[in-house]
């Protein structure tokens, strides 16, 4: 009677496995029906136990490879999809076709800007418009000679003193230094 509470728990997680492992893979969303074919991924964790655990990472892709098709093949990396273009062919039909829908880039919650747009640098904009216009302003404003050379002095010692700590080997507090960064930031703003 003690482990009436451990077999019923093992019960039901059997029944629950069984019942993921015999699921049909017919009434997929049509968004994934799309996918290229690749290895059934666990719930949470995907295919990563996949990669490379026992053997280096580009044989365990090569593996897959040879299981799923040799051009392209679909991933989840935890719960992100992940398309792996394994011959050079499909990458350069790719890249030639679809080269500005995989021009973008996924935006993190934390990588957007003080509003919760994705508009906010020239790191975080998708690319479009704005992310031409931010590119052509960088170009023109901030990479020039005359900039570079100008700040040349600030960076030369700013180096020197990171040089000179690293050498010393002194402690430094990361919350006075990133408050200088945080004021920096508000006094250009």
């Amino acid at each position: 009677m003690e482990y009436y509470l451990e077999l019923t728990g093992f019960v039901l997680l059997l029944f629950l496995w069984f019942n993921w492992s015999n699921r049909p893979h017919r009434r997929r969303p049509e968004k994934l029906s799309r996918l290229p074919p690749g290895p059934t991924p666990w719930p949470v964790v995907g295919n990563i136990f996949q990669l490379g655990f026992v053997k280096v990472p580009h044989e365990s892709f090569a593996q897959l490879a040879r299981v799923h098709g040799p051009n392209i093949m679909t991933l989840w990396l935890g719960s992100m999809c992940t398309v792996v273009v394994s011959s050079d062919e499909a990458a350069r039909e790719m890249f030639r076709n679809h080269d500005v829908a995989l021009a973008g880039r996924k935006i993190y919650e934390c990588m957007k800007g003080d509003f919760g747009d994705e508009m906010g640098s020239m790191i975080t904009a998708q690319y479009g418009p704005n992310w031409r216009m931010l590119r052509r302003l960088c170009n023109t404003e901030f990479f020039l000679n005359s900039r570079l050379d100008a700040t040349s002095g600030i960076r030369h010692r700013c180096i020197n003193k990171m040089v000179q700590s690293m050498q010393v080997g002194v402690f430094i507090e990361l919350n006075s230094d990133f408050k200088f960064i945080d004021d920096t930031r508000v006094h250009i703003s």
